[in-house]
């Protein structure tokens, strides 16, 4: 039976999480990176109180979907709160979301994003739910 040394094991971390950390600092260092993601994302009001609704279920039953965003409303009707929702691209998610969210002035919804914007976005917001 072969006994581990303590010096025999090399702690590496969570990669994904590690990943993550690594985009949010070259995003902080990259000064023209950083600025050409503000841009897109101009509506972002440093002053508001910023929510991140990220639904990643794609398959989630309408009523049940409906039901969520009647709740969520309640939230959104909060005239300081800000809501940035990645709706996702099933049309069993875009109906019910954008017949009760679209419109609303506090709430911004936008399509999926790739991994860059997604953690400048994550870094910005107050409150990830």
């Amino acid at each position: 039976m072969r006994v581990c040394q303590k010096s025999d094991i090399i702690v590496t971390g969570n990669t994904v999480i590690d990943a993550l950390f690594w985009v949010r600092e070259k995003l902080k260092q990259d000064k023209s990176l950083s600025g050409t993601l503000s841009s897109t994302f101009d509506y972002l009001q440093p002053e508001a109180e910023w929510y991140w609704l990220p639904a990643t279920v794609v398959k989630v039953l309408e009523a049940a979907l409906s039901e969520f965003v009647k709740r969520f409303v309640k939230c959104a009707i909060h005239p300081e709160a800000q809501v940035l929702y990645p709706v996702h691209l099933n049309p069993n998610v875009q109906e019910p979301v954008n017949r009760l969210l679209k419109g609303l002035d506090n709430v911004f919804l936008i399509e999926p994003q790739q991994y860059l914007p997604f953690c400048y976005l994550m870094d910005r917001v107050d409150h990830f739910d």
